[in-house]
């Protein structure tokens, strides 16, 4: 096992491209801490954590507009545990031009196995979600049952 951070350890596919690929002018970070102190129904199955963001104003009572794509996604397995600590995120964006974005997040029942780090994903039927603005500092997101 490595001695990296957790964070670092769980690297999306897209913060990998941006650390190894040259002119990639364009991408930016954008950082979060997820956690979620509800009582879970069971204690049983893996634990999917998806972060999505947009560009501002795209976001309406935690879901996208329609057809809306996220500038920047992430998925990671999370334990209970964690997420009542709260799950530190860094979010690698292809828009860095961004003044502000709307942030997106839910864990819902599975593995961290969706597509392309989850940026076609939408939450499922009884996840826990939540969303906020972020406005240049670390984006605190609590999620909430619907």
């Amino acid at each position: 096992m490595t001695d990296a951070p957790r964070s670092q350890r769980s690297a999306s596919w897209l913060s990998l491209l941006a650390a190894t690929s040259l002119g990639l002018g364009a991408l930016g970070c954008v950082d979060a801490e997820i956690a979620f102190d509800e009582p879970l129904d069971d204690g049983e199955g893996e634990l999917r954590l998806v972060v999505q963001s947009y560009p501002a104003g795209s976001v309406r009572d935690g879901a996208p507009d329609v057809g809306r794509r996220p500038l920047g996604s992430t998925q990671r397995a999370v334990t209970r545990e964690e997420l009542r600590r709260g799950v530190p995120i860094r979010l690698v964006q292809l828009d860095a031009a961004q003044d502000r974005e709307d942030i997106v997040a839910w864990v819902e029942r599975g593995a961290a196995n969706l597509d392309f780090d989850a940026r076609a994903a939408r939450p499922s039927s009884g996840a826990a979600v939540g969303w906020a603005s972020n406005e240049g500092s670390t984006v605190r997101l609590v999620l909430r049952r619907g």
